[in-house]
């Protein structure tokens, strides 16, 4: 599973029971599903990263919306983050081209983390 929230997660496994256990519940599941967390912000696990180009590219453009939303609304950090795409990334296109359906997945990710 990948995380690229805000808070900077580490990599951790986690476990589904973990979700449901109540305090003092001492009861074990009879089966237990586990998942590996990878944070794949900008600037984290390098090896994933080099192994796998439009996921770095991917961190570097979520990186540029977050620093854009501190002087634009999140329409503008987005438009501006698409525009300042390095030509020789390989997302590039594919942004540019769907840049409406990029622009609403973004706004729609952006507001869900913004709700408490």
């Amino acid at each position: 599973m990948f995380y690229n929230g805000p808070k900077g997660e580490d990599d951790q496994l986690l476990k589904l029971s973990d979700t449901f256990n109540q305090e003092g519940d001492t009861g074990k599941a009879d089966i237990e599903a586990r998942v590996r967390m990878l944070n794949v912000n900008y600037g984290k696990n390098g090896g994933l990263m080099a192994a796998c180009r439009p996921l770095k590219e991917y961190a570097w453009l979520v990186e540029k919306i977050r620093e854009n939303k501190e002087s634009l609304v999140i329409e503008g950090a987005i438009d501006e983050a698409i525009n300042s795409l390095p030509v020789d990334f390989e997302i590039r296109q594919f942004l540019i081209r769907y840049s409406d359906q990029t622009r609403i997945y973004a706004e729609g990710a952006c507001m869900r983390r913004l709700q408490p």
